[in-house]
């Protein structure tokens, strides 16, 4: 019952704001984030192999994309996988009839939670650089997106590699500006 308990306080902290959560024995890392403000909103999960570029963080537990339209973050697939079987084990374990109905219940509310991502059109963000080992993605008011959201306790956006980051900027930079 330790992950279902893990996942209830994910369905109520959720909603309230934090961007995005998991918490997996192996890795023993977590991600948390801050409040998700326009022009990022929450959307469905992107499907990583339409975006046009896409690039997971060190720990492979996070993948930031960029599609034709939008700049998302999200669970990557492979964490979607272990969530999905972390999730079937605790229901197959007999607790009983109530406690397995809430735990059913409780264990699919977060799982349809955690299908989603963070995204913000492309059109609303003015540049993305990657300097001094950071990634930054800024709005066209001049606000910086995707600030808040650490993984193991390290800012996302300094979660990347090198290579992959200065890709991802060269991306955006011919989605936003060059030909699309």
């Amino acid at each position: 019952m330790r992950r279902a308990a893990l996942f209830l306080l994910l369905a109520v902290v959720f909603p309230a704001g934090v961007s995005l959560a998991h918490d997996h024995d192996r890795h023993g890392g977590h991600i948390r984030g801050g409040t998700i403000e326009p022009p990022v909103v929450c959307a469905p999960r992107h499907d990583i192999g339409r975006a046009r570029y896409a690039m997971p963080t060190r720990n492979r537990s996070v993948v930031l994309l960029i599609t034709r339209r939008h700049v998302a973050v999200q669970l990557s697939d492979r964490t979607m996988r272990e969530i999905d079987r972390e999730m079937r084990n605790e229901r197959d374990e007999d607790e009983g009839v109530i406690v397995n109905a809430f735990k059913s219940a409780v264990l699919g509310g977060v799982r349809s939670l955690l299908d989603h991502s963070f995204e913000c059109p492309l059109d609303e963000l003015c540049d993305a650089r990657y300097r001094d080992g950071r990634l930054e993605l800024i709005t066209e008011d001049g606000d910086r997106i995707f600030e808040d959201i650490q993984i193991e306790d390290r800012d996302l956006l300094e979660s990347f590699r090198a290579q992959d980051a200065q890709a991802f900027v060269e991306e955006f930079h011919r989605l936003r500006h060059g030909s699309r």
